[in-house]
C-alpha cells in the first residue's frame, strides 16, 4: 500500500522538509529538567501513598483496638 502525503509536489524541498516530522525525537528532549519533570511528581505521588498506607494502618489499628474493648 503506497503511503500518502500531505506534501504538495509543487513545493520546493525545503518547504516539504520543514513539514515532515522530526524523526529524532529524543534530541528534541535534551536539555530539559527531567527530574522536575517526571521525578519531583513522581516522588510527591509515592509520598502521598505513604501517607495513605499510614492513615489506612492507624485507622485499622484503632478499629481493632476498639473490636477488641467490645468483646
Amino acid at each position: 500500500m503506497e503511503e500518502q502525503s500531505n506534501l504538495s509536489p509543487d513545493q520546493s524541498p525545503e518547504e516539504q522538509s520543514s513539514k515532515r516530522p522530526d524523526t529524532c525525537v529524543p534530541d528534541s528532549f535534551k536539555g530539559l529538567p527531567i527530574d522536575g519533570l517526571i521525578g519531583g511528581p513522581l516522588r510527591t505521588s509515592a509520598e502521598a501513598q505513604q501517607e495513605l498506607a499510614n492513615s489506612t494502618n492507624e485507622f485499622l489499628k484503632k478499629m481493632a483496638a476498639e473490636e477488641k474493648k467490645s468483646q
